[in-house]
């Protein structure tokens, strides 16, 4: 998703409002982490499912991520499956969402079960 060229594009105008968030609404001592992280999040998330969620929620997703990654403890793994609902995670899908946080290493989910 990162990368459009065309500022007129919806991707690039999403992107925008992400950024333009995180400036006035994210919490200040996570502006720089955020600045960093949402570039190479959004680097491999598809067009289609990044403008399924508004800046808003898209942020609250990233945001919620990074809250479940805070709390890994090296050399340890974390798994997490969840509904996200706008109460509890501030965004909502229409699936189940499972989150992975693991060191990188050779067949990562064989190495989780």
């Amino acid at each position: 998703m990162v990368g459009h060229e065309d500022a007129s594009t919806p991707e690039a105008v999403l992107i925008d409002k992400l950024f333009r968030l995180i400036a006035s609404e994210a919490p200040p001592e996570r502006r720089s982490i955020l600045d960093a992280f949402v570039p190479i999040y959004l680097k491999r998330l598809p067009d289609t499912e990044a403008l399924e969620l508004t800046a808003a929620e898209l942020l609250a997703e990233i945001i919620d991520l990074l809250a479940f990654m805070d709390g890994r403890a090296n050399d340890v793994n974390k798994v997490r499956v969840f509904h996200p609902t706008l109460e509890t995670c501030g965004y909502t899908t229409e699936g189940t969402v499972v989150e992975i946080v693991t060191d990188d290493r050779p067949f990562l989910v064989d190495s989780i079960t």
